[in-house]
């Protein structure tokens, strides 16, 4: 009903800043915030994180160019909800002098990068046109995974996303090319005390992720007396909203033999995501019902094994 969609909007007190991670359930847990929250509104950015250096941002297509944040100095946006595939310094600078609740969903390193390249594929020459000089950078996913993993022009998509997106810009990370495993113990420490910043952080394999998200939104964001009158409060299970860019069947069977692939690329998919490891590791619950690492991306391997055996 359209006059209850309309008169269930509100202005938050603190804006959310959602730091979305490539590849780890953001399009629909983006999705779920709106719903739970029902924000006067929303904003959804990229910024040069994105982008490996990449500066012919002109070629982009109008409708993805308006969303790219290129310049150094970052307006405020009032919106209440504001998210994207952005660094933490970008998301405060959006929220300008209002003090912004950080909010952040992180996935296995190995399984994000796997499913990053997977995803990648399924970009036709159509879709990829859409993105100008990107996306000719988007098309090195055509390649077998170590290749992929190798290039340095798409480096800042695949060799530890979260850090970089957490200390962005910063010295010790080149925008083309690796982080210096000599420059790991000061990285870590600086971002794991970013990460202590956010009012609410958790992991993708944590099967009371929703749930838990939800009780924090409401304690912190309570819903007003005439939300419960005019909508009923559906929880985040029910309610799955937009499902995830899950990797195809045809672009698992485009890539082979994934396990003689990841077999092949697994020292570069270990020195990829070493620090991301660590960011995930300490946001990951201890405790009973604590999936390991080992576990998790056996996991994702074998729901691609199943999806795959679909064609």
């Amino acid at each position: 009903m359209k006059w209850r969609h309309h008169i269930t909007r509100r202005s938050l007190d603190r804006p959310l800043l959602f730091l979305h991670l490539p590849k780890a359930a953001g399009t629909r847990v983006f999705s779920l915030l709106q719903e739970i929250l029902r924000p006067r509104r929303t904003a959804y950015y990229l910024d040069r994180t994105q982008f490996c250096g990449l500066d012919d941002f002109t070629s982009l297509a109008p409708g993805i160019r308006a969303t790219v944040l290129t310049d150094e100095r970052i307006e405020a946006d009032p919106a209440d909800l504001i998210a994207g595939h952005v660094s933490q310094r970008t998301l405060l600078a959006l929220a300008g002098p209002r003090q912004g609740n950080l909010l952040v969903i992180a996935r296995e390193p190995r399984s994000r990068v796997l499913s990053h390249w997977l995803y990648w594929k399924t970009y036709d020459a159509r879709t990829r046109a859409l993105y100008g000089a990107w996306g000719d950078r988007i098309a090195l996913a055509q390649h077998d995974l170590g290749d992929f993993l190798t290039r340095n022009e798409i480096a800042c998509q695949t060799d530890n996303i979260f850090l970089r997106m957490l200390l962005w810009p910063h010295p010790a990370i080149p925008e083309r090319g690796f982080i210096d495993e000599a420059d790991d113990p000061e990285l870590l420490d600086e971002a794991e005390r970013r990460l202590d910043g956010f009012a609410h952080a958790d992991v993708v394999e944590n099967p009371r992720m929703l749930s838990m998200l939800e009780c924090w939104l409401l304690r912190e964001y309570p819903l007003p007396v005439h939300h419960f009158v005019l909508r009923r409060i559906e929880t985040l299970q029910a309610k799955s909203g937009k499902k995830n860019n899950a990797a195809s069947p045809e672009a698992l069977t485009d890539c082979g033999d994934l396990g003689r692939q990841i077999a092949h690329a697994e020292s570069f998919l270990e020195r990829r995501t070493r620090l991301d490891a660590r960011l995930w590791q300490r946001i990951n619950q201890i405790g009973e019902g604590a999936i390991s690492s080992a576990q998790a991306f056996a996991n994702t391997l074998e729901r691609y094994e199943r999806l795959a055996k679909i064609i």
